[in-house]
């Protein structure tokens, strides 16, 4: 059964350029199945997000039924630019260059859902300016989270910036608990609810404050204890609260008991730091059976990381012995990316939790208050309208231009509309009248409008507010044959350097068209549904190839010699333009930044310099209209997955979500690395992690060790053999290969693992392999022989058999 779920981000070296860095997260990315900067994992690393979300904790209650998330719309999800979530994240600057892809619009904050067990549907509750920690109570009825308000509050205000809110699941009501001022600064919290319900616990843990507000009257108890790992524990025999605090002389852990009917503090046990630096642990949560696991800083790795925060990763410690253990590894697989936890939470049933009434001391009680924030100014409330409109009328608009189907974010459009149109009416109206226009055609379009105009928000109990339509179907693949022939005339292009060498390639293109019954004049609009297809499918060699020959087509060879317009190509339209450069600008954020795309005589151009190139022109271009209204492969299609129910154990016929991508290290030449691209991307469409030297090699590391250590770690190794590779006198490959039949030796006879493959069709080297035996006695993978479609679906089959 799953125990635990946990908030997590991605931390990069610091030491790396933005684009390197956003590289390093596409490949945790493909590490963990899930492209959003943070999600919820368990405590196995498997993902329990969906996939349309950013979440920035996650917590179940088992009699409920259900999870409450602290979530925000991906950007992605709206058909943006791969890599816009992150950037938004942690690279914001990158928003305001010109020409840059990401915008920086709709704002997407984040706001609380609730998801069934077992359903894949998500419903947004009444929406805030922006959420924070969420928390259920005991017996399930109510959900509880503490709002941020955004925008024109200043620190003197004394209006309320931190408003913390109770739901009523059953009954289908919201109320202000209470409400806290901007100069309180509550920015960093988490919320338990005492196990009778009458409390709630705000810990601070940024300032190790603590405070317990009453749910009835909103009165707010200021407890004596300063950390920032407090929390309830049902335990009879640990008092009310458990309470870790640091050694100031050793900076050890100090855990104690606290004791709130006598405002008593018993030291239980302390706990040596591990690295010698202070043990601020920090958002402790306590099982029903009294465990307990916090973030700690034991994944801290050199002064650079204790500058910028410290690596908290989730730990448990044992409170009786005195024990901490990392939940999961500091570091992912991939090279130069560590975990950062937040918000760790137990997913055992809190009914086995006793409702005891919650006894505080007399003179705790007198020293609490009733907050009296001032009057909320009209501008407050039109600060979060603002925002909610925004993303209405973005998600009207990626409707209208088919980006997304219609009943993705519909139930998040309903609940925006009925919290804007007592603000904002007209406002309102505006955009629902859009999506009313569509309603005799569009059966979602017409619910959406009838539950706007009614006022039926419809979360109470959960249902779905859309009519179930499919989802889009996968992007198909492009073309091979033309992929081909175009990739090789596009390469010719960029190195011409005579009129004849550059006429000779555009009639190869020309020709290839042709072929593909496409007119001249429709060589760029071709060539856009070639990348988009190919961008899915993750080609990023051949997408940024064509990005590069268009930008020198339009820069370079036509104005300096215009004698080539008369073979038949002409300047790209703008129409065609913006495509083939956003996708040249997409593909060159996946690939390394020093991989050469082009060679132009005695010039190379390199991943970062098409990408800058692409940039430049995009500067130009009307970039926003075309990211809000083209339809652009999405990172996810087909049947989404369930949540998690936690309740189910192993033993039952519902299994966990588990981390088995397969590890498959790819030893090639050179020469091929456009085939070797392709079956990368195959791969990695079929989940398997893929492992190459141009994109996982980081700047400064020691290559021949790294090399060696993913081989040896990997789950299979693919050998791509070809006529390039035996005209080679010294190649690095043999050194990969001789590395791999070492391992080869180690292991099992009747275990596959070394997997050769021919391009062409060659012999195999027949390096002795052990046992009297050559390579060339292992089965080739023959493409071929079977063609590319057979020989990469037999890959993936073997990688990853169908399951029995």
């Amino acid at each position: 059964m799953g125990r635990l779920a946990i908030g997590e981000s991605v931390m990069t070296s610091g030491d790396i350029s933005d684009y390197e860095a956003l590289q390093v997260f596409f490949r945790v990315a493909e590490e963990r199945g899930h492209r959003a900067p943070s999600v919820v994992v368990d405590e196995r690393g498997a993902v329990l997000s969906h996939p349309d979300y950013v979440d920035r904790m996650g917590v179940a209650h088992q009699r409920a039924g259900a999870w409450a998330f602290s979530r925000a719309q991906t950007a992605e999800a709206f058909g943006l630019p791969s890599g816009t979530d992150w950037i938004r994240w942690q690279a914001l600057h990158l928003l305001f260059e010109a020409g840059s892809p990401y915008p920086s619009t709709p704002h997407l904050h984040h706001q609380l859902y609730l998801q069934r067990f077992g359903s894949a549907d998500t419903q947004m509750l009444v929406p805030v300016s922006a959420a924070h920690a969420v928390a259920w109570s005991d017996d399930g009825s109510r959900v509880c989270v503490m709002e941020e308000r955004l925008g024109r509050l200043a620190d003197d205000s004394g209006m309320a910036k931190y408003l913390l809110w109770e739901y009523e699941l059953g009954v289908g009501s919201r109320r202000l608990v209470v409400g806290f001022p901007a100069a309180v600064r509550l920015d960093f919290v988490e919320l338990t609810y005492s196990p009778d319900g009458r409390w709630i616990h705000l810990c601070d843990w940024s300032q190790g404050r603590n405070l317990l507000v009453r749910t009835d009257d909103g009165t707010v108890v200021p407890l004596p204890v300063r950390s920032g790992a407090v929390a309830f524990n049902p335990r009879l025999d640990a008092g009310d609260m458990t309470v870790m605090t640091v050694d100031s002389r050793t900076g050890g852990l100090v855990i104690h008991d606290y004791d709130l009917s006598t405002d008593r503090l018993t030291e239980r046990r302390r706990l040596a730091s591990p690295t010698g630096l202070p043990m601020h642990v920090r958002e402790l949560a306590i099982s029903a059976r009294g465990e307990a696991v916090v973030t700690a800083p034991i994944g801290i790795a050199g002064l650079d990381q204790l500058q910028r925060g410290g690596v908290h990763i989730a730990a448990y410690i044992d409170i009786d012995v005195g024990e901490i253990e990392p939940v999961l590894s500091v570091s992912f697989r991939t090279p130069g990316a560590q975990r950062r936890h937040t918000s760790p939470r137990w997913l055992d049933d809190r009914a086995l939790v006793e409702p005891t009434p919650l006894q505080v001391a007399d003179h705790l009680i007198e020293a609490g208050t009733v907050n009296r924030c001032a009057p909320d100014s009209p501008q407050v409330a039109e600060d979060p309208v603002h925002r909610w409109l925004e993303i209405m009328a973005a998600t009207n608009t990626a409707w209208q231009a088919d980006v997304i189907p219609t009943h993705r974010f519909a139930q998040e459009f309903v609940q925006y509309a009925a919290s804007c149109m007592g603000i904002d009416p007209t406002g309102t109206e505006e955009i629902v009248k859009a999506v009313r226009q569509r309603s005799h055609r569009d059966p979602v379009a017409r619910e959406v409008t009838q539950r706007v105009m009614t006022g039926a928000r419809g979360w109470a109990s959960l249902p779905s507010v859309a009519i179930p339509t499919p989802e889009p179907p996968p992007v198909a693949p492009p073309d091979r044959a033309s992929v081909r022939a175009v990739e090789q005339a596009l390469i010719d292009l960029v190195a011409a350097r005579r009129h004849a060498e550059a006429a000779e390639a555009v009639r190869a293109l020309l020709a290839a068209a042709q072929r593909a019954r496409r007119l001249p004049s429709d060589v760029w609009r071709w060539l856009a549904t070639l990348t988009t297809p190919a961008l899915a499918h993750r080609e990023h060699g051949f997408v940024a190839r064509v990005a590069l020959a268009t930008c020198l087509w339009n820069t370079f060879f036509l104005p300096q010699d215009p004698m080539l317009r008369n073979l038949g190509l002409l300047e790209t339209g703008h129409s065609e333009l913006l495509p083939l450069l956003v996708d040249g600008f997409e593909a060159t954020t996946h690939l390394h930044q020093r991989l050469v795309v082009g060679e132009h005589g005695d010039s190379n151009f390199d991943a970062e310099a098409v990408r800058n190139m692409c940039q430049q022109l995009l500067a130009e271009l009307p970039l926003d209209e075309f990211l809000t209204r083209t339809r652009r492969p999405t990172a996810r299609t087909g049947q989404l997955p369930p949540a998690l129910d936690p309740r189910v154990t192993s033993h039952q016929k519902e299994e966990r979500p588990t981390m088995s991508r397969k590890r498959v290290f790819i030893s090639y030449v050179r020469e091929d690395s456009a085939d070797v691209d392709r079956i990368a991307a195959a791969l990695r469409s079929a989940g398997v992690e893929v492992w190459l030297d141009r994109t996982h090699l980081l700047p400064g590391q020691r290559w021949a060790s790294v090399i060696r250590k993913e081989i040896n770690e990997g789950d299979f190794f693919v050998a791509c053999f070809s006529a390039a590779y035996l005209t080679r006198t010294k190649t690095f490959m043999n050194d990969e290969v001789l590395v791999a039949i070492e391992q080869l030796r180690l292991r099992r006879p009747d275990m596959i693992w070394f997997l050769p493959v021919l391009l062409q069709p060659i012999s195999v080297p027949s390096f002795s392999i052990g046992g009297g035996q050559t390579l060339d006695t292992l089965q080739c993978l023959d493409i071929a022989a079977l063609g590319w479609d057979e020989a990469i679906k037999r890959l993936a089959q073997v990688i990853c058999p169908p399951a029995p």
